[in-house]
């Protein structure tokens, strides 16, 4: 639990009492996290994704003055960005096997179900969700 002191505008209330102005950070060792990255960490070939994911969305992503993991929370990123780019990675690692459109909808589905990506409704497309954004960060190029 935390407090947000870079509160401005109309975020700024300072009759309001403290307890309302706390604000929940998730941390690792928080059951929302732990889970995800105790599964993650023994699939590396799932991680390359979350990798590639996290470094589109930060392309994408227009730095502002603004929560950072907000803006990249909002990256629209469709599969065949995700698979180009991480075709790129492998051909520049020299390696002889790509990730097929099979393989990589797979480790999509380990990602979605330990809620660090979400489908966009209607759309062969994802964004990174806020315990994505925690858990890239933490296992960010942890193949390397």
């Amino acid at each position: 639990v935390g407090y947000d002191l870079n509160s401005q505008g109309d975020n700024f209330d300072p009759s309001r009492e403290l307890a309302e102005q706390m604000i929940e950070f998730q941390t690792w060792s928080g059951a929302g996290i732990r889970g995800p990255i105790i599964e993650l960490a023994s699939k590396p070939e799932v991680l390359k994704v979350l990798d590639v994911f996290r470094e589109l969305a930060e392309q994408k992503a227009i730095p502002s003055k603004g929560n950072e993991l907000n803006n990249l929370s909002h990256q629209v990123l469709k599969v065949s960005e995700i698979k180009d780019k991480l075709n790129e990675k492998e051909y520049t690692q020299n390696k002889s096997k790509k990730t097929s459109s099979n393989m990589l909808s797979n480790r999509l589905k380990v990602l979605r179900k330990n809620s660090i990506i979400e489908k966009i409704s209607g759309k062969a497309a994802y964004n990174i969700t806020e315990v994505g954004l925690v858990v890239s960060g933490l296992l960010s190029n942890a193949n390397q």
